[in-house]
């Protein structure tokens, strides 16, 4: 495991390239020195490999930070969720990427900007 400094105002592609000098397999695993998370590691490789994809990212189904008010006819309360299941899905950051290192030669060139993953496609591989 190697703890590397990638700068605080980095963002992700930027982060990669930062430790492209770290890597020396055909994939890797990356998480943010504050991940806590239980997931299977193992498991998470082996379905990284077997999409042949080259990029692999958890993620969580996040519950919304306030309670959630449905306005009824009248200006009235007609239903209260406490804290619901958000629609969609978003990036577990805390937790394990795995990336194929092809993809560094890409990040290089987004050291610094988030131009590498803000305009990434889930098909591109």
């Amino acid at each position: 495991m190697t703890l590397a400094d990638t700068g605080i105002d980095s963002m992700t592609g930027g982060r990669i390239a930062r430790v492209d000098k770290y890597i020396d397999g055909d994939t890797f695993l990356m998480t943010y020195g504050d991940g806590v998370s239980d997931v299977n590691v193992a498991e998470l490789v082996e379905f990284h490999k077997s999409h042949g994809r080259i990029a692999t990212v958890t993620t969580v189904s996040p519950t919304s930070r306030f309670g959630m008010v449905d306005i009824a006819a009248g200006d009235r309360v007609g239903a209260f969720n406490e804290k619901p299941k958000t629609d969609g899905w978003m990036s577990a950051g805390y937790s394990c990427w795995i990336v194929a290192c092809s993809i560094t030669s890409k990040a290089t060139t987004a050291r610094s900007s988030a131009s590498l993953w803000s305009s990434w496609r889930a098909t591109e591989n």
